[in-house]
């Protein structure tokens, strides 16, 4: 899988959107490191990170193409539920 590569590589930006696992998205997450825009399938959700400013926003969508949209373009907006919908 490309994305082990990447993920020891350092600062290596990825070049597009790239799926990881959970251990990979904790290792983003954590170490801030590779520069990239990633996502995560995690049953009926899908967690967005954008690690291109190596600042690792995540946001959690329950539509991967949502996820992506938001990944591609961080400044749209997005309609935020709580735990009660």
């Amino acid at each position: 899988m490309p994305c082990l590569k990447m993920l020891s590589g350092g600062d290596t930006v990825t070049p597009s959107l790239v799926e990881v696992s959970p251990a990979q998205a904790a290792e983003v997450i954590s170490q801030r490191k590779p520069l990239g825009l990633f996502y995560l399938l995690d049953g009926e959700r899908c967690i967005g990170i954008d690690n291109t400013t190596g600042n690792a926003w995540t946001e959690e969508f329950t539509d991967l193409q949502q996820c992506k949209d938001w990944l591609q373009n961080p400044f749209i907006e997005i309609e935020w539920r709580g735990k009660n919908g």
